[in-house]
């Protein structure tokens, strides 16, 4: 029992000597913030700075924005994408229902590109898009252009080809 007290002394003594390294939520500004990090992230710097980049006692640790801790040399810059190409793929016939003619419905599928104009850095991106296009017709082989003739791809009532 004469022991107890001493351990507990001894641990006081190794806890105020060898302080837990401070949590921090975010990174630390040194590393994190780059002229393409946003400058709304968030960040933590240490107040003087320390050996160890990764530790900082917690009463030096201030806490700030990338925008804040590098002067406004961040992105700030909000992409604005602008559809620069478009290709038709293909088309299909996707419904039809015929009485005393027919309604045809044709869906087209295209390969779109999307190119950032304000240049925030991401690359042009494709995707896939499609559209639809409802008309009569006076019976359902007239619903799809002739898909035996694909040099006519263009046309909104074209079927065959790829899909998305």
């Amino acid at each position: 029992m004469r022991r107890l007290p001493i351990l507990i002394f001894a641990f006081v003594i190794v806890a105020l000597t060898f302080p837990a390294p401070s949590a921090h939520a975010q990174d630390n500004c040194a590393t994190s913030c780059t002229s393409s990090t946003l400058c709304d992230t968030e960040c933590w710097y240490c107040r003087p700075e320390q050996q160890d980049p990764d530790y900082c006692p917690e009463n030096d640790t201030h806490y700030t924005t990338c925008g804040d801790y590098s002067g406004g040399n961040c992105a700030t810059c909000t992409p604005n994408w602008v559809r620069t190409s478009r290709v038709k793929i293909g088309g299909w016939l996707t419904s039809t229902v015929c009485f005393i003619g027919c309604s045809c419905h044709i869906e087209s599928y295209f390969n779109a590109t999307y190119h950032d104009a304000n240049n925030c850095g991401p690359a042009d991106y494709t995707t896939c898009e499609t559209d639809a296009v409802d008309f009569w017709a006076a019976h359902s082989s007239d619903c799809c252009y002739p898909s035996s003739d694909p040099s006519n791809l263009s046309r909104s009532d074209y079927c065959g080809g790829d899909s998305c």
